[in-house]
């Protein structure tokens, strides 16, 4: 069975970053791409039932991290990979507890490693095809609290 091209929302305030991300997953046979700045204007989106957001953590109005507790309590299946610059643990930390799939720190492999991540997602039924696929960095960080 083949999978459809995953819905996938990026929330970056970073405009030039976030359509250089665009484009690559474009390139990458993900079509169905959409980009927000602006946090209401997500919110505004969710109806669209994305299979992914790609969640930024410093916004225009708040955090991602505020980001996913919000969108989390309206859409509990919703499914987040956490793209930032950010090189503190405990966001990582905070990210994973909130039920980010994986934390990726913006660098020049992060396009390679997200496309990795989102390839071992099974959009069909919105979980992992198989759990023993996730990093076994989200585990070192959830032992870390």
């Amino acid at each position: 069975m083949k999978k459809h091209s995953p819905k996938i929302f990026i929330m970056d305030d970073d405009k030039f970053f976030a359509n250089i991300l665009k484009n690559y997953l474009n390139n990458q046979n993900m079509e169905d791409v959409h980009v927000f700045h602006v946090e209401l204007d997500l919110l505004k989106n969710l109806p669209e039932e994305p299979d992914l957001i790609i969640m930024d953590h410093t916004l225009e109005n708040t955090t991602g991290l505020e980001m996913i507790e919000i969108i989390k309590r309206a859409k509990p299946r919703t499914q987040f990979i956490y793209l930032s610059a950010q090189e503190f643990y405990h966001i990582a930390i905070k990210a994973m507890k909130l039920g980010a799939i994986d934390y990726i720190e913006k660098n020049q492999r992060s396009f390679d490693k997200l496309k990795s991540i989102i390839d071992k997602i099974n959009i069909t039924t919105n979980h992992f095809e198989d759990l023993s696929t996730i990093p076994k960095l989200r585990s070192e960080i959830l032992a870390m609290r």
